[in-house]
């Protein structure tokens, strides 16, 4: 989507759809663990310092990276940073689900908010910059889309936190 290359219309909505997919999921994560944050410190036995760095961290990191790493996808490729922070995000989200220490799952929860960083900062340049001549309708649906997403987020996340045995999942 670089390279004064014009997607067609198929192209195009694909694309839309993997970036709101993908820029709902990060804003998500973030309320989804805040609401399970309770079942998360009786799970690892953080007390309450501990317990608000795992938010922190997520938080902490998406906010530092974002700018530098939306520079570093300029440089080198939006298509190909947003790949990289897909797969970063995807990864530690598992790897997260298997945190044997509460150290461990802090330090996951800093790399998938670099990862979120990666994804937020080039899925809404990809949609404005690389689709405006094809859907550009759509990308202000994005847009409306990732403002009602957190909470949207709060909601969806107690809902799933209220199944037996999902705790451990958020």
């Amino acid at each position: 989507m670089t390279g004064g290359h014009i997607p067609d219309r198929d192209t195009s909505r694909v694309a839309l759809f993997i970036a709101i997919i993908a820029g709902f999921m990060t804003p998500f994560d973030l309320s989804a663990v805040n609401i399970a944050l309770p079942a998360i410190g009786s799970q690892f036995s953080m007390d309450a310092v501990s317990l608000s760095w795992v938010s922190t961290a997520y938080l902490l990191a998406s906010a530092v990276f974002l700018v530098p790493f939306g520079r570093i996808a300029d440089i080198h490729g939006r298509k190909k940073i947003f790949t990289i922070g897909l797969a970063i995000f995807t990864l530690t989200s598992l790897a997260l689900v298997f945190s044997p220490t509460s150290l461990a799952l802090i330090i996951l929860r800093f790399v998938q908010g670099a990862g979120a960083a990666l994804i937020f900062g080039t899925a809404v340049a990809i949609l404005t910059l690389g689709l405006q001549a094809v859907i550009l309708p759509p990308v202000l649906k994005f847009l409306a889309v990732a403002a009602l997403a957190i909470p949207l987020c709060f909601i969806i996340a107690h809902l799933i936190r209220s199944v037996p045995g999902a705790q451990r999942i958020l």
